[in-house]
């Protein structure tokens, strides 16, 4: 690339002339001042004082020559710079010169980059040509589709997911709803029938685990006894008078060998004693079905 230093065969452009005429009017001013000057300033007499006081229209008119004698020597001094920053700066013709040369630079790239496109497409056919010869175009072909397939599974694989999280969770609901209506199914709602008498039932619920003393639409005062001797059985239901309430013992399959004595004891205390058979996995509501 050419220098911006680069200097024509041509004289270039010379600015002394103006310089020169500009520097000729200063003079002239300076001139003029100076005769102006010593029409102003008075004449002294030999006692040290002035003969006669000068003419205003002279003092201002010095005084506008003083001023554009000062502009003029600003301007001067600009021009000055200016001509020396022109001077400095490189010729027309060198600049015509750079761009020609970028021009060149230019056209010089551009022919590079067609070349290698041409490079670039001929190297394109051959790998195509070789391709075709060693049979990995098919190749090539087929793993294209096989990537889309396997996309295609992947989109199905997410949708099975979704499906499947979805039946899941349906399932889950489900096996709770039938849960709880299991649990309702086993259980047995209990309500006594109308008394002819003024006493109250109590339901006892006797297992080999447990003996339970409910009263009717009274869960809060419900009593459980763990495993409970007849001692035992008998001390809880003393807490409910045989005058005011008569006995239902239902019995659960494996309560069966207690039942017997829990029997015999409450008729012994004085209650009336009714009783019925209920499975084992059923569990006795002793209250108004809600």
């Amino acid at each position: 690339m050419a220098s911006s230093l680069r200097q024509s065969s041509t004289a270039p452009i010379n600015f002394f002339s103006l310089i020169d005429i500009i520097t000729g009017v200063t003079g002239v001013l300076i001139l003029a001042t100076l005769l102006l000057a010593t029409k102003v300033n008075p004449r002294i007499n030999a006692g040290g004082l002035p003969e006669d006081e000068p003419d205003p229209a002279l003092r201002q008119q010095l005084n506008q020559l003083l001023s554009d004698m000062a502009t003029l020597n600003i301007q001067n001094q600009q021009l000055q710079r200016t001509v020396a920053a022109v001077e400095a700066a490189p010729s027309v013709a060198s600049l015509k010169q750079e761009v020609e040369d970028l021009h060149d630079q230019k056209s010089s790239a551009e022919q590079r980059v067609a070349d290698l496109r041409g490079s670039f497409d001929r190297l394109s056919r051959t790998a195509r040509e070789r391709d075709a010869k060693l049979g990995l175009s098919e190749m090539s072909q087929k793993i294209e589709e096989l990537q889309k397939d396997l996309v295609k599974l992947q989109q199905k694989s997410q949708t099975a997911t979704e499906d499947m999280a979805r039946w899941e969770a349906e399932a889950r609901e489900a096996e709770a709803r039938l849960l709880q209506v299991q649990r309702e199914l086993n259980k047995l709602w209990v309500i006594p029938e109308p008394s002819r008498t003024s006493k109250e039932p109590l339901l006892v619920v006797v297992s080999d685990s447990s003996v339970t003393i409910e009263r009717f639409n009274k869960p809060e005062n419900k009593i459980t006894l763990h495993v409970p001797s007849e001692r035992e059985f008998r001390a809880a239901l003393a807490s409910y008078s045989s005058l005011d309430y008569y006995v239902v013992f239902y019995v659960k399959p494996s309560g069966i060998p207690s039942f017997d004595r829990f029997k015999e004891s409450t008729k012994r205390d004085g209650y009336e004693v009714g009783y019925d058979a209920v499975e084992e996995q059923v569990e006795v509501m002793f209250s108004s079905q809600k």
